[in-house]
């Protein structure tokens, strides 16, 4: 029998396409290669509920969560001595009522922070507090007139990126002013927006993401199910990572879900997502919060690479790839703990 050529040009076509989904989707549910790693304890004396650290040369930026007091600390990197404090809590000239996110642009060697009370992102130079411990800066970005952005990272010395409360929209970016400019849409289709209630998208972030420091590649990196997704910045899916469990839950407001991806660092060669798989909240201790002992390692193919298993439960980390360091805050023992392993054979 013969085939005519247009049949023939449909189903070649539908086969292609049929093969790009399978690669495009991956779905694992074992790393190469496990790792178990011991940590050391640091020993710091400042007090914290919480913390999330920064490499930065021979510093290590940690921001604090706390009530009072300030909530930025600088420490020498080979001593960790405590050299430097700044963003103090209040009502004072010099002070903020209520500090937000924070974030660290390495490139411009500024501290990035939200005034949620006034919608004001303050620009702190990190040199200007390493010389003068009074210093308060002038120069601020406005944020969009929006009820809370979930995440804010610099882009450059005039836009940054955050993610709003709009479901059709993975990344927006910001100019000073606080106008969006352009957003990365949401195409991925992992929820149904009419699925998301409106407490969840105005005041809880069920995802986030990491961008490669060269490209404009992103990991958006989902903490209700085992999916993350590397996408360009138009928002085309270059790769769905399934696994490595099956966890697919709609994020909800409020509930004690099964948490599956939480906190995440990257550089140019990998990124890495902290990991539990199980409720926050301890049904015996509603108030205590389990935290997890594992990072998954992916590089920005969308390759699993490794799964590293910690000795200490931490609640945020950061990792310098360069000299083979994982440096988390852990809340249990409120401390900044060390994990040492050669990142380059992940």
């Amino acid at each position: 029998m013969k085939i005519s050529p247009i049949v023939a040009f449909v189903a070649i076509t539908l086969l292609q396409i049929s093969c790009r989904e399978k690669d495009v989707d991956l779905v694992f549910n074992q790393f190469p290669k496990t790792i178990n790693i011991s940590g050391k304890p640091i020993g710091i004396k400042e007090i914290m509920r919480g913390g999330f650290p920064t490499y930065l040369d021979s510093l290590i930026i940690l921001r604090a969560i706390k009530e009072s007091g300030n909530v930025l600390y600088i420490y020498n990197r080979n001593s960790f001595d405590l050299i430097a404090k700044s963003i103090y809590i209040g009502r004072g000239p010099k002070e903020i009522t209520l500090p937000g996110l924070i974030s660290v642009d390495k490139e411009n060697r500024l501290i990035l922070c939200q005034d949620v009370m006034k919608r004001d992102l303050w620009k702190f130079r990190i040199d200007s507090i390493l010389i003068n411990p009074d210093y308060f800066p002038e120069e601020k970005s406005k944020l969009p007139n929006i009820l809370s952005p979930f995440q804010i990272d610099p882009v450059n010395d005039s836009l940054f990126s955050i993610i709003d409360n709009n479901p059709l929209h993975l990344i927006s970016f910001c100019n000073s002013n606080g106008e969006i400019i352009d957003t990365v849409p949401n195409i991925l289709n992992i929820y149904n927006p009419k699925d998301l209630s409106r407490e969840l998208l105005t005041l809880s972030a069920y995802y986030c993401y990491e961008k490669h420091p060269k490209s404009n590649r992103y990991a958006i990196v989902h903490h209700t199910s085992d999916i993350i997704a590397v996408i360009d910045s138009k928002g085309n899916l270059i790769r769905k990572i399934i696994g490595p469990s099956t966890t697919h839950q709609v994020p909800e407001y409020g509930s004690n879900q099964i948490k599956t991806n939480l906190t995440t660092d990257a550089d140019e060669k990998l990124f890495y997502c902290s990991y539990l798989n199980k409720p926050r909240r301890n049904d015996e201790d509603p108030l205590s919060l389990i935290y997890p002992v594992e990072i998954n390692v992916f590089d920005w193919d969308g390759n699993p690479r490794a799964k590293l298993v910690l000795d200490t439960s931490i609640s945020s980390f950061a990792v310098d790839y360069e000299n083979d360091e994982i440096l988390a805050f852990s809340a249990d023992s409120s401390d900044l703990i060390i994990f040492r392993t050669k990142l380059s054979d992940l």
